[in-house]
Protein backbone atom coordinates (compact mmCIF):
# COMPACT_ATOMS: atom_id res chain seq x y z
CA UNK A 1 0.00 0.00 0.00
CA UNK A 2 1.06 3.48 -0.59
CA UNK A 3 2.16 5.17 2.60
CA UNK A 4 -0.19 7.83 4.22
CA UNK A 5 2.91 10.77 3.82
CA UNK A 6 2.94 9.86 0.10
CA UNK A 7 -0.57 10.66 -0.86
CA UNK A 8 -0.80 14.39 -2.36
CA UNK A 9 -2.94 17.05 -0.55
CA UNK A 10 -5.67 18.83 -2.78
CA UNK A 11 -2.79 21.65 -3.09
CA UNK A 12 -0.62 19.19 -4.34
CA UNK A 13 -2.99 18.06 -6.75
CA UNK A 14 -3.76 21.40 -8.12
CA UNK A 15 -0.08 22.59 -8.51
CA UNK A 16 0.41 19.74 -10.49
CA UNK A 17 -2.35 20.15 -13.23
CA UNK A 18 -1.63 23.67 -13.74
CA UNK A 19 1.63 22.24 -15.76
CA UNK A 20 -0.60 20.43 -17.77
CA UNK A 21 -1.03 21.66 -21.41
CA UNK A 22 -4.37 21.02 -21.47
CA UNK A 23 -6.43 23.88 -21.03
CA UNK A 24 -8.49 23.71 -17.02
CA UNK A 25 -10.48 24.97 -14.78
CA UNK A 26 -12.54 24.61 -11.90
CA UNK A 27 -15.39 26.13 -10.70
CA UNK A 28 -16.82 26.31 -7.16
CA UNK A 29 -20.29 27.48 -6.83
CA UNK A 30 -23.66 27.22 -8.69
CA UNK A 31 -22.21 31.37 -9.92
CA UNK A 32 -19.17 29.83 -11.05
CA UNK A 33 -15.96 30.94 -8.96
CA UNK A 34 -12.75 30.08 -10.65
CA UNK A 35 -11.28 28.09 -8.14
CA UNK A 36 -8.50 26.87 -9.86
CA UNK A 37 -7.53 28.04 -13.44
CA UNK A 38 -4.04 27.41 -15.92
CA UNK A 39 -2.48 29.06 -17.87
CA UNK A 40 -3.49 27.36 -21.10
CA UNK A 41 -7.57 28.48 -20.13
CA UNK A 42 -5.75 31.71 -19.32
CA UNK A 43 -4.45 32.02 -22.74
CA UNK A 44 -7.86 31.19 -24.07
CA UNK A 45 -9.47 34.07 -22.25
CA UNK A 46 -6.65 36.21 -22.73
CA UNK A 47 -6.51 36.58 -18.83
CA UNK A 48 -4.11 36.21 -16.20
CA UNK A 49 -4.26 35.19 -12.11
CA UNK A 50 -6.09 37.86 -11.25
CA UNK A 51 -9.33 36.43 -12.23
CA UNK A 52 -8.61 33.54 -9.61
CA UNK A 53 -11.72 34.15 -7.40
CA UNK A 54 -13.77 35.99 -9.28
CA UNK A 55 -17.30 34.83 -10.85
CA UNK A 56 -16.86 33.85 -14.55
CA UNK A 57 -18.99 36.15 -15.94
CA UNK A 58 -17.23 38.70 -14.73
CA UNK A 59 -13.59 37.93 -15.09
CA UNK A 60 -14.44 37.00 -18.92
CA UNK A 61 -17.39 39.30 -19.55
CA UNK A 62 -17.63 38.90 -23.24
CA UNK A 63 -18.84 35.02 -22.33
CA UNK A 64 -22.14 36.59 -21.18
CA UNK A 65 -23.62 36.82 -24.34
CA UNK A 66 -22.63 33.61 -25.41
CA UNK A 67 -24.63 30.15 -24.20
CA UNK A 68 -21.51 28.79 -21.93
CA UNK A 69 -22.14 30.81 -18.59
CA UNK A 70 -26.17 29.35 -18.85
CA UNK A 71 -24.93 25.54 -20.15
CA UNK A 72 -22.06 25.60 -17.09
CA UNK A 73 -24.77 26.73 -14.15
CA UNK A 74 -27.34 23.66 -16.08
CA UNK A 75 -24.76 21.39 -15.43
CA UNK A 76 -24.60 22.46 -12.03
CA UNK A 77 -27.98 22.20 -11.23
CA UNK A 78 -28.34 18.33 -13.18
CA UNK A 79 -24.83 17.28 -12.12
CA UNK A 80 -25.08 16.20 -16.01
CA UNK A 81 -21.85 16.23 -17.98
CA UNK A 82 -21.92 18.45 -20.70
CA UNK A 83 -19.35 17.39 -23.99
CA UNK A 84 -19.43 20.04 -27.51
CA UNK A 85 -17.26 19.94 -30.51
CA UNK A 86 -16.26 22.35 -32.61
CA UNK A 87 -18.45 24.88 -30.59
CA UNK A 88 -17.42 28.50 -31.89
CA UNK A 89 -16.74 31.15 -29.13
CA UNK A 90 -16.42 34.89 -29.18
CA UNK A 91 -13.17 35.87 -27.25
CA UNK A 92 -10.73 39.02 -26.96
CA UNK A 93 -7.69 38.63 -28.72
CA UNK A 94 -4.98 40.75 -29.97
CA UNK A 95 -7.44 43.53 -28.89
CA UNK A 96 -10.35 42.73 -30.67
CA UNK A 97 -13.40 39.76 -30.77
CA UNK A 98 -12.03 36.87 -32.96
CA UNK A 99 -14.06 33.77 -33.38
CA UNK A 100 -12.28 30.85 -32.28
CA UNK A 101 -13.62 26.91 -32.38
CA UNK A 102 -13.14 24.21 -29.14
CA UNK A 103 -13.63 20.81 -27.98
CA UNK A 104 -14.80 20.97 -24.59
CA UNK A 105 -16.18 18.97 -21.67
CA UNK A 106 -17.91 20.35 -18.63
CA UNK A 107 -17.79 17.93 -15.72
CA UNK A 108 -19.80 18.16 -12.18
CA UNK A 109 -18.09 16.57 -9.39
CA UNK A 110 -20.53 15.41 -7.37
CA UNK A 111 -20.68 14.56 -2.82
CA UNK A 112 -21.84 11.90 -1.73
CA UNK A 113 -25.89 13.24 -1.71
CA UNK A 114 -25.28 13.30 -5.49
CA UNK A 115 -24.46 16.92 -5.34
CA UNK A 116 -22.03 19.43 -7.66
CA UNK A 117 -19.65 20.95 -5.60
CA UNK A 118 -17.28 21.71 -8.57
CA UNK A 119 -17.22 21.46 -12.27
CA UNK A 120 -14.07 20.34 -14.24
CA UNK A 121 -14.08 22.28 -17.28
CA UNK A 122 -11.32 21.25 -20.37
CA UNK A 123 -11.26 22.61 -23.40
CA UNK A 124 -9.04 22.39 -26.52
CA UNK A 125 -8.86 24.35 -29.26
CA UNK A 126 -9.81 23.07 -32.66
CA UNK A 127 -10.05 26.39 -35.00
CA UNK A 128 -7.63 25.54 -38.03
CA UNK A 129 -9.82 21.53 -37.95
CA UNK A 130 -13.21 23.72 -38.16
CA UNK A 131 -11.69 25.95 -40.77
CA UNK A 132 -9.90 22.99 -42.75
CA UNK A 133 -13.28 21.14 -42.69
CA UNK A 134 -15.09 24.70 -44.01
CA UNK A 135 -12.43 25.18 -46.51
CA UNK A 136 -13.04 21.20 -47.99
CA UNK A 137 -16.64 21.76 -48.07
CA UNK A 138 -16.78 25.23 -49.83
CA UNK A 139 -14.80 23.64 -52.37
CA UNK A 140 -16.60 20.53 -52.65
CA UNK A 141 -19.85 23.17 -53.77
CA UNK A 142 -17.85 24.97 -55.99
CA UNK A 143 -16.92 21.59 -57.92
CA UNK A 144 -20.56 21.40 -58.16
CA UNK A 145 -21.56 24.63 -59.58
CA UNK A 146 -18.58 24.36 -61.63
CA UNK A 147 -20.62 21.20 -63.71
CA UNK A 148 -23.28 22.76 -63.79
CA UNK A 149 -21.78 25.29 -65.26
CA UNK A 150 -19.79 23.08 -68.18
CA UNK A 151 -22.99 20.78 -68.31
CA UNK A 152 -24.82 24.11 -69.27
CA UNK A 153 -22.36 25.21 -71.67
CA UNK A 154 -22.59 21.60 -73.47
CA UNK A 155 -26.47 22.26 -73.81
CA UNK A 156 -26.25 25.68 -75.18
CA UNK A 157 -23.07 24.77 -77.71
CA UNK A 158 -25.50 21.59 -78.78
CA UNK A 159 -28.67 24.56 -79.58
CA UNK A 160 -26.56 26.69 -81.01
CA UNK A 161 -24.96 24.45 -83.17
CA UNK A 162 -29.17 23.68 -84.30
CA UNK A 163 -29.38 27.07 -84.95
CA UNK A 164 -26.66 27.34 -87.05
CA UNK A 165 -27.61 23.93 -89.32
CA UNK A 166 -31.30 25.86 -89.71
CA UNK A 167 -30.41 29.11 -90.53
CA UNK A 168 -27.45 27.75 -93.86
CA UNK A 169 -27.88 24.97 -95.80
CA UNK A 170 -24.36 25.17 -96.80
CA UNK A 171 -23.69 24.07 -92.99
CA UNK A 172 -25.83 21.23 -93.15
CA UNK A 173 -23.51 19.02 -93.71
CA UNK A 174 -20.78 20.25 -91.25
CA UNK A 175 -23.60 20.75 -88.53
CA UNK A 176 -24.08 16.75 -89.02
CA UNK A 177 -21.00 15.95 -88.45
CA UNK A 178 -20.47 18.45 -85.53
CA UNK A 179 -23.51 16.42 -84.01
CA UNK A 180 -21.82 13.60 -84.17
CA UNK A 181 -18.65 14.03 -82.90
CA UNK A 182 -20.28 15.86 -80.17
CA UNK A 183 -22.73 12.86 -79.04
CA UNK A 184 -19.18 10.33 -79.60
CA UNK A 185 -18.11 13.47 -77.09
CA UNK A 186 -20.59 12.98 -74.39
CA UNK A 187 -20.00 9.28 -74.29
CA UNK A 188 -15.91 9.88 -73.51
CA UNK A 189 -14.50 10.68 -70.24
CA UNK A 190 -12.26 13.31 -71.79
CA UNK A 191 -15.37 15.45 -73.72
CA UNK A 192 -14.41 18.70 -72.65
CA UNK A 193 -10.83 19.09 -73.28
CA UNK A 194 -11.80 17.30 -76.83
CA UNK A 195 -14.87 19.63 -77.55
CA UNK A 196 -12.31 22.66 -76.38
CA UNK A 197 -9.89 21.24 -78.47
CA UNK A 198 -11.32 19.46 -81.83
CA UNK A 199 -14.93 21.29 -82.76
CA UNK A 200 -14.72 22.75 -86.01
CA UNK A 201 -15.21 26.12 -85.34
CA UNK A 202 -12.82 28.76 -83.73
CA UNK A 203 -13.34 28.93 -79.78
CA UNK A 204 -11.27 30.60 -77.34
CA UNK A 205 -11.57 31.91 -73.61
CA UNK A 206 -10.67 35.40 -72.16
CA UNK A 207 -11.04 36.01 -68.29
CA UNK A 208 -11.06 39.19 -66.70
CA UNK A 209 -10.82 42.85 -67.91
CA UNK A 210 -7.75 42.64 -69.22
CA UNK A 211 -9.15 39.82 -71.43
CA UNK A 212 -6.13 37.22 -71.17
CA UNK A 213 -6.58 34.35 -73.34
CA UNK A 214 -7.00 31.50 -71.37
CA UNK A 215 -8.04 28.61 -74.05
CA UNK A 216 -7.26 28.68 -77.14
CA UNK A 217 -8.36 25.77 -79.82
CA UNK A 218 -6.51 24.44 -82.89
CA UNK A 219 -9.21 25.60 -84.98
CA UNK A 220 -9.29 29.31 -83.74
CA UNK A 221 -5.16 29.31 -83.70
CA UNK A 222 -5.65 28.08 -87.63
CA UNK A 223 -7.62 31.31 -88.15
CA UNK A 224 -5.21 33.55 -86.35
CA UNK A 225 -2.34 31.60 -88.10
CA UNK A 226 -0.50 31.61 -84.34
CA UNK A 227 0.81 28.93 -82.71
CA UNK A 228 -0.34 28.51 -78.58
CA UNK A 229 2.41 29.79 -77.17
CA UNK A 230 2.09 33.08 -79.07
CA UNK A 231 -1.28 33.79 -77.56
CA UNK A 232 -1.98 31.76 -74.22
CA UNK A 233 -1.46 34.20 -71.33
CA UNK A 234 -1.42 37.23 -73.32
CA UNK A 235 -4.10 40.20 -73.54
CA UNK A 236 -6.73 39.47 -76.89
CA UNK A 237 -5.81 43.10 -78.18
CA UNK A 238 -2.16 42.30 -78.30
CA UNK A 239 -2.58 38.98 -80.05
CA UNK A 240 -5.26 40.42 -82.59
CA UNK A 241 -4.55 44.41 -82.68
CA UNK A 242 -5.80 46.84 -85.58
CA UNK A 243 -8.99 46.08 -86.87
CA UNK A 244 -9.96 42.80 -85.57
CA UNK A 245 -9.55 44.37 -81.71
CA UNK A 246 -11.56 47.24 -82.78
CA UNK A 247 -14.51 45.12 -84.29
CA UNK A 248 -14.50 42.85 -81.32
CA UNK A 249 -13.30 44.59 -78.32
CA UNK A 250 -17.08 46.24 -77.85
CA UNK A 251 -18.90 42.99 -77.70
CA UNK A 252 -16.27 41.32 -75.72
CA UNK A 253 -16.58 44.46 -72.65
CA UNK A 254 -20.77 44.65 -72.96
CA UNK A 255 -20.73 40.71 -72.72
CA UNK A 256 -18.82 41.23 -69.51
CA UNK A 257 -20.56 44.07 -68.11
CA UNK A 258 -24.12 42.73 -68.56
CA UNK A 259 -23.38 38.80 -68.57
CA UNK A 260 -25.75 38.08 -71.78
CA UNK A 261 -24.56 36.13 -74.68
CA UNK A 262 -24.05 38.01 -78.07
CA UNK A 263 -24.08 36.73 -81.89
CA UNK A 264 -22.44 39.35 -84.06
CA UNK A 265 -21.84 38.13 -87.87
CA UNK A 266 -19.40 34.81 -86.97
CA UNK A 267 -18.79 35.20 -83.54
CA UNK A 268 -20.96 34.06 -80.17
CA UNK A 269 -19.98 35.51 -77.31
CA UNK A 270 -20.67 33.63 -73.72
CA UNK A 271 -20.33 35.11 -70.81
CA UNK A 272 -18.29 32.70 -68.22
CA UNK A 273 -19.34 32.97 -64.73
CA UNK A 274 -17.21 32.48 -61.14
CA UNK A 275 -18.63 30.63 -57.94
CA UNK A 276 -20.36 34.00 -56.70
CA UNK A 277 -22.45 34.59 -60.16
CA UNK A 278 -20.12 37.25 -61.33
CA UNK A 279 -18.96 37.45 -64.93
CA UNK A 280 -15.14 36.72 -64.74
CA UNK A 281 -14.63 35.91 -68.45
CA UNK A 282 -16.31 35.59 -72.05
CA UNK A 283 -16.17 32.11 -74.07
CA UNK A 284 -15.66 33.32 -78.16
CA UNK A 285 -16.81 31.08 -80.81
CA UNK A 286 -16.39 31.60 -83.90
CA UNK A 287 -17.69 29.49 -87.01
CA UNK A 288 -17.99 30.30 -91.22
CA UNK A 289 -20.98 31.82 -91.97
CA UNK A 290 -22.62 34.35 -94.11
CA UNK A 291 -25.28 37.32 -94.09
CA UNK A 292 -26.13 36.48 -89.93
CA UNK A 293 -27.67 39.99 -88.33
CA UNK A 294 -26.33 40.97 -85.39
CA UNK A 295 -28.68 39.94 -82.26
CA UNK A 296 -28.65 39.18 -78.56
CA UNK A 297 -29.39 35.59 -77.42
CA UNK A 298 -31.71 35.44 -74.54
CA UNK A 299 -31.21 31.94 -71.87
Amino acid sequence: MIPKDRFLSDQALLDIMKLSQDATAIYCSEELHISFVNKAMLAFWNKDNSVMGMRLEDAVPELTAQPFIELLKEVWRTGETFEATGMPAELMSGGEMQTFYFDFVYRAILNENGEAYCILHTASEVTERIRNSKLIEFKRRKNEVLNEQLNQMNIELLAVNEELSDANEKLLTAKNELQRANFRLFENENRLRTITQQVPVGLCVVKGREMLIEVANDSMLKMWGLSRLEVLNRPYQFVRPGTDWEQISEQLLEVYTTGKTKLENEIIYQPLFDFSGCVDGVIIIKYRFEGLATQEIHD
